[in-house]
């Protein structure tokens, strides 16, 4: 198998192909062009354009590395007519719109970044710690979107120190389904007052914190149940999530 038709193959094209692979020095420069008068996608929203109307200048994609050799994916990108939204940038179905690197690398890079610094994570990726955030708040807002509200029964509560300076957030847990549910700057009644607005304030049963500065806004958000003290003592995990997640 040629290696055009193994990347080919890995990317999932149809309306594209790989047209040459080069080498410069570390690099590997996969050239993707347009397979035939196949129909592009809308940019906006993915719906087939009826044609092209002119084509960008060359763009680069990074992608995961092949055997320690750096894999960049080189393409113009056409601005196709669609019928409801007009001109835009076509769609690329090796990555998301305006990103720089493809879907592999991104999915790859979040899922370090859950448990490493971004940092580290950039270190073993080639990417600044820059890069790292824009991919992991890009991954953060797709899960927020494809998210479905619950109903929540048992919150937790909990704060953590973000930097020098006693600068804290406030974290918001799903105790039954063991998630974060929401973040906020600071450590103030006025914070979770947001969240309980944001919320719409659902029906709760419990409050459960272990400082009690929280218990009185929990309890006039709460039904007329009154916290235990057990619940007001119960250690809450605190993992790297809080870091990534939008307050």
């Amino acid at each position: 198998m040629l290696i055009e038709t193994f990347i080919r193959k890995q990317l999932k094209l149809k309306a594209h192909r790989v047209s040459e692979v080069e080498q410069v020095e570390q690099t590997l420069m996969v050239h993707i062009d347009r397979f035939g008068n196949r129909r592009l996608r809308c940019g906006r929203c993915g719906r087939p354009g009826r044609r092209v109307h002119d084509v960008r200048p060359m763009r680069q994609w990074k992608d995961l590395s092949m055997r320690g050799v750096s894999l960049l994916l080189c393409y113009q990108p056409r601005r196709v007519e669609c019928r409801d939204c007009g001109v835009h940038v076509q769609a690329v179905p090796w990555a998301e719109p305006w990103a720089r690197v493809t879907r592999s690398l991104a999915g790859a890079v979040t899922v370090m970044a859950r448990s490493q610094s971004w940092q580290e994570t950039g270190r073993v990726y080639a990417l600044n710690w820059k890069s790292v955030a824009s991919i992991v708040r890009r991954a953060v807002d797709y899960g927020l979107a494809q998210r479905r509200q619950q109903p929540l029964h048992h919150l937790g509560i909990d704060e953590v120190s973000r930097k020098k300076g006693h600068q804290y957030l406030t974290v918001v847990y799903d105790l039954e389904r063991r998630v974060l549910v929401w973040v906020g700057v600071d450590r103030t009644e006025a914070t979770l007052q947001k969240f309980f607005t944001a919320l719409g304030a659902p029906p709760l049963r419990h409050g459960a914190h272990r400082l009690y500065g929280y218990v009185g806004r929990i309890c006039q958000r709460s039904p007329p149940a009154t916290p235990q003290r057990t619940d007001l003592v119960r250690p809450l995990p605190c993992g790297p999530a809080s870091e990534s997640s939008p307050g």
